[in-house]
């Protein structure tokens, strides 16, 4: 028997005793669903917990329906804010959401609130006419039942962040990044590297630490040596230790960047490794100060990043792989399901994610041969 957390959309349609089409249609918000059925289908989404998962390449029958009212939406973003208008994924979320709700003739605007905003009347921060809210915080343990009270009824739908973030208090539409993490070890374990590295140059967020988790794991399993060179400032040191100490690696946590530089260089000298940095801004980099530092990037690593973020790879002499992490279908489900929660205030929060998407070297040159580092336009989404 499946553990609760692991149904697929087959068990909940033997469950709500309907097809899976009705509980894909039901998911991508497409045609129309009685409501008895409806119910049963969310029941049985809510006891199973069941996770839908969202790939690119399959049209949608339906566009997002044109709604008959005009409801505005905001994009609220809370907490540390220089941290989020830096995010490559935030940047092309909010792009995304723009033109979307442009082609819906959808009034939508961004606001900024400082982490004691949660505490402030809800209407004081957005104003008065809002009807939905895409919630965008730089620390998931911001969105508490305090942070749910405050957003008490305005439809809200929190985006981005990590996948496991324990309790729901509104829905909550993410990238899958452990499935990232997984991807980026197969990757290496089918360029048979017997070494694979891992390494953040920034301060171990949980976002980031779900993907290095999954990369670890999936490396071990398959008996690869794993190594992890972790930054930290010196507050957080300890707090990744104990968080890395159950890891079968071989784990180092440093404080100064230089250092951290240096002991990968003297470990991995001389040595074919597989190479997993979680951003491509920070890939480019690390290999730039790899290869002045003496090692071989070009014949000694195989590399991948994460983003899709094609433009820093120009200077990079061995391109790497990366990750796309289909954040054009995870505006696309996000509006769906905000537009969703407003039509249908009551109904079960579900989390929702998007399966990411490898793309090789080649692909990658061909990409940035033919577009400028521009990915293609996406297809709409569909469940699976």
């Amino acid at each position: 028997m499946k553990k609760k957390g692991e149904a697929t959309i087959y068990d909940v349609a033997k469950a709500a005793g309907v097809s899976t089409a009705t509980v894909s249609r039901l998911l991508n918000n497409v045609g129309t669903i009685r409501d008895e059925t409806r119910h049963r289908v969310l029941k049985a989404i809510e006891e199973l917990e069941y996770t839908p998962k969202f790939r690119a390449g399959q049209d949608l029958h339906d566009p997002i329906p044109h709604t008959a009212s005009r409801p505005e939406i905001v994009f609220l973003k809370v907490g540390e804010l220089e941290a989020l208008d830096r995010s490559p994924i935030t940047r092309t979320f909010l792009e995304e959401l723009r033109r979307k709700t442009d082609s819906l003739n959808l009034p939508f605007r961004v606001v900024d609130a400082e982490e004691s905003a949660l505490s402030a009347p809800v209407r004081d921060v957005i104003g008065e006419d809002v009807k939905g809210v895409f919630l965008r915080s730089s620390n998931i343990r911001l969105i508490t039942p305090a942070c749910a009270e405050w957003l008490k009824g305005i439809p809200a739908l929190q985006v981005l962040g990590e996948n496991r973030g324990g309790r729901l208090w509104m829905d909550h539409v993410t990238p899958d990044n452990l499935q990232a993490g997984v991807i980026a070890a197969d990757y290496l374990i089918r360029r048979n590297c017997e070494r694979v590295v891992f390494a953040s140059v920034m301060n171990l967020r949980r976002i980031n630490f779900e993907r290095m988790s999954s990369f670890v794991s999936v490396a071990a399993e398959a008996g690869k040596d794993v190594y992890m060179y972790l930054l930290s400032d010196p507050e957080y040191l300890e707090q990744i230790r104990v968080s890395t100490s159950g890891f079968p690696s071989n784990c180092r946590v440093f404080s100064d960047r230089q250092e951290l530089l240096a002991t990968l260089v003297e470990e991995q000298k001389g040595q074919e490794f597989g190479f997993f940095v979680p951003a491509d801004i920070r890939l480019a980099i690390f290999l730039s100060e790899l290869k002045a530092l003496g090692l071989d990037v070009e014949h000694q690593v195989h590399s991948i990043g994460c983003n899709a973020e094609l433009r820093w790879f120009d200077e990079v002499e061995a391109t790497p792989a990366t990750i796309n992490l289909q954040i054009e279908h995870l505006a696309d489900l996000a509006l769906r399901r905000l537009l969703h929660r407003i039509q249908y205030p009551s109904d079960p929060w579900v989390r929702l994610s998007v399966m990411p998407e490898l793309i090789p070297p080649q692909e990658v040159v061909r990409l940035r041969e033919s577009s400028r580092a521009e990915m293609p336009v996406s297809a709409p989404i569909q469940v699976f």
